[in-house]
């Protein structure tokens, strides 16, 4: 029976992060400090975030925006306009692009056009 428990430091405005601090509680000896350890909450708890785990419709649109922006810079409304046509909402192209490190810009100075293009 695994009764090792930790203390995980997750957030922290101005502060470096914390140790983890293990401890373990059993009927017997009760609580007793553990250790540190340097895993992150993720690690112990073998979390994966809505960004890790496997999203198809996200990686074909990644694929999508890498081909389409292959020869340079295109207006945003192109760029979604072809997403669409290809079955690709406008929300996942979003997410794709902020995943990829997609750049948009005002488009010569016009802020009514904005462009896309890849880093």
């Amino acid at each position: 029976m695994n009764n090792k428990r930790a203390i995980v430091h997750i957030k922290s405005s101005l502060a470096p992060k914390g140790d983890t601090v293990l401890f373990t509680l059993d009927p017997v000896n009760g609580f007793q400090w553990a250790g540190t350890s340097d895993m992150s909450a993720d690690e112990i708890l073998n979390y994966t975030t809505k960004r890790k785990q496997a999203a198809p419709k996200r990686e074909e649109a990644e694929a999508f925006l890498r081909e389409f922006l292959a020869d340079g810079a295109r207006l945003q409304y192109e760029v979604l306009d072809a997403a669409a046509e290809n079955g690709i909402a406008a929300k996942t192209l979003r997410d794709a692009a902020r995943s990829i490190g997609i750049i948009a810009a005002p488009s010569d100075g016009a802020r009514s056009k904005w462009q896309w293009s890849l880093k």
